[in-house]
């Protein structure tokens, strides 16, 4: 249900990009504004988990506060400014939206910041990982516990590089989540999936899988321009790798 109202919110917000760059208005006319926004939180496996006290903070203020029961959570006299806001609760992976623009119009209304669904760490480790290739195609298989199923699956993610170093901070490139319905299964990819993330044919790959909860707070660090995976369970096994066709 919590998901269901997510959703419906996020729809207002559909010209807003992966990164929520946008700028917002606040009211009143004066220096200062009101910021209201809401967050609906999940556990790993996007069951809903209580929205409260998370914690949200204005980057570089003294500005702070905590989320209701609802998810909500406001600041008040607020000003002109961007700002990044950084949201953080124990169990979660700490996410961050950048770029975020206070403004002013004649109206007398808070500035709101798109909802965002968060999730905790993820509980799904990975114990195993083998690789092949079979023509145009490279079958990666990880074996990871708790086991999905067929009612709940358990997200994996890869992140590719050139070195067995490899991790889930330091990659050249990284695959979608994939969703696992039991505890091993072969997921295919295109050897065209790597030449358009800038591998080249003859390339050794090494590959890295992690368990990935379902909301993966991801966001992009605009100091790095990468990707930053905060719900990344670290418990996994070494990088393996193959040599693209």
């Amino acid at each position: 249900m919590k998901f269901l109202a997510f959703c419906l919110t996020l729809f207002f917000f559909a010209g807003c990009n992966k990164s929520d760059y946008i700028p917002v208005h606040g009211g009143g006319g004066g220096s200062k504004e009101k910021i209201i926004g809401t967050v609906y939180l999940f556990d790993d496996l996007a069951n809903d988990a209580p929205d409260s006290n998370m914690t949200v903070t204005i980057d570089g203020t003294a500005f702070t506060t905590t989320t209701d029961s609802s998810g909500k959570y406001s600041f008040k006299d607020v000003p002109a400014g961007t700002y990044n806001l950084t949201y953080s609760k124990p169990g979660y992976g700490t996410y961050r939206l950048d770029t975020f623009h206070v403004v002013y119009n004649s109206n007398d209304t808070p500035a709101v910041v798109p909802a965002k669904a968060l999730g905790t760490l993820s509980t799904t480790t990975v114990t195993d990982l083998f690789i092949s290739v079979e023509g145009d195609t490279i079958k990666i298989i990880p074996t990871i516990n708790p086991a999905g199923n067929e009612i709940i699956a358990r997200g994996v993610r890869f992140f590719y590089g050139a070195d067995e170093s490899v991790t889930g901070t330091d990659f050249l490139s990284y695959s979608k989540q994939f969703r696992l319905k039991k505890d091993s299964d072969p997921i295919k990819v295109s050897k065209t999936d790597f030449y358009d993330a800038g591998f080249s044919p003859g390339a050794t790959i090494y590959v890295r899988v992690y368990g990935d909860a379902i909301f993966s707070n991801d966001y992009i660090d605009l100091t790095t321009g990468k990707s930053i995976f905060p719900n990344l369970n670290p418990t996994t096994v070494a990088s393996k790798s193959f040599v693209l066709p």
